[in-house]
């Protein structure tokens, strides 16, 4: 069975940014994963999908104008219906919205936003990288949850390692970033640790 026609028979919700973009433009999948369109979309917007915008896409070397309208369309139609709908309850809830992380070799740091009904808002990757109090900061984290209407935040980050124990920076982390929460008055719900196999949920194990 062709790449595409598998992908095809898995749920939308289970795929990778690099997946979604590839069934948008109707890529077949016949060239290498580096030298892929959709490679080259997920690369440039890994960080932020927000940031598609047709000069932004002119900027692909590889993408043509029908594909371009397509993805900008696609954006559009999400834009005017945006109505959160997944509702977050525990940690394996949010750890879907991660599969596509899961066998990274490097540490992503992701925040998850939700309303007050605990609804996701939006996902980000903040940045990549082995995490460190002094790379994550505050005024990134809820920048976005201010600008989102945030009630919540969800932190996430993958160990390539695949032990999930929280380290001594993992820790100071989530120290840092509830404090400044209950000043914002943006509650840090739980930061879930995770690796392909296991998580680490520092609300389930009362750290939070």
């Amino acid at each position: 069975m062709a790449s595409r026609e598998r992908i095809a028979k898995r749920s939308e919700e289970s795929l990778s940014n690099r997946e979604l973009f590839a069934l948008i433009i109707g890529e077949d999948y016949s060239q290498g994963y580096e030298e892929s369109v959709s490679s080259c979309l997920d690369r440039t917007f890994s960080d932020d999908l927000s940031k598609i915008s047709a000069d932004s896409l002119l900027n692909i070397e590889k993408l043509n104008a029908r594909d371009a309208r397509r993805i900008l369309a696609a954006k559009e139609l999400f834009s005017r219906k945006r109505i959160p709908q997944r509702k977050i309850s525990s940690p394996k809830d949010a750890l879907v919205l991660v599969e596509d992380v899961k066998q990274r070799r490097q540490e992503h740091f992701i925040t998850v936003t939700l309303n007050g009904a605990g609804c996701v808002i939006q996902k980000r990757t903040v940045f990549v990288g082995t995490l460190n109090k002094s790379l994550v900061h505050p005024r990134e984290i809820f920048a976005a949850a201010i600008s989102d209407r945030a009630s919540g935040i969800i932190i996430m980050h993958n160990h390539p390692s695949g032990e999930v124990e929280p380290s001594k920076e993992d820790t100071l982390v989530t120290e840092k970033l509830q404090e400044c929460g209950r000043i914002l008055g943006i509650e840090i719900i739980d930061h879930v640790i995770f690796s392909e196999k296991k998580y680490y949920s520092f609300k389930e194990n009362g750290a939070i």
